[in-house]
């Protein structure tokens, strides 16, 4: 916040026919475009800041044709570091995918210390 105003840093909008899609959705924080973000992340991870994120998702209910809507906001004290999301699938030996396993849907492989150092001030 300047002057008791929010300031947007960053905003992402993509459209997306599948579920699927934004269910893995990945913002690459190494990307040139994603900078502000990540200095943002960084600044709120270091105490300069409070970062409040917003996800929206909207859409069309397949089977009655209505419009649904979601939204998420979080804070920067709810961000947690990760290398990689579990897998929910399993794959058969036709590369199939079979077992879904909502157990692993949230859960990450943890950073390690020297990781999360580097995000915070990278050299």
């Amino acid at each position: 916040m300047e002057n008791d105003s929010r300031i947007r840093v960053f905003t992402c909008e993509e459209e997306m026919s599948d579920l699927e899609y934004i269910l893995y959705f990945d913002v690459n924080l190494d990307d040139p475009g994603a900078s502000a973000l990540r200095k943002a992340l960084a600044e709120s991870l270091e105490g300069g800041s409070t970062l409040h994120l917003k996800y929206n998702f909207i859409g069309n209910d397949i089977r009655s044709g209505e419009q649904v809507a979601h939204s998420v906001r979080y804070d920067s004290s709810m961000l947690r570091f990760g290398r990689i999301f579990l897998n929910v699938y399993s794959w058969d030996q036709s590369g199939h995918r079979k077992d879904f396993r909502w157990g692993n849907f949230e859960k990450i492989e943890p950073a390690t210390e020297e990781e999360i150092r580097q995000f915070i001030q990278p050299q």
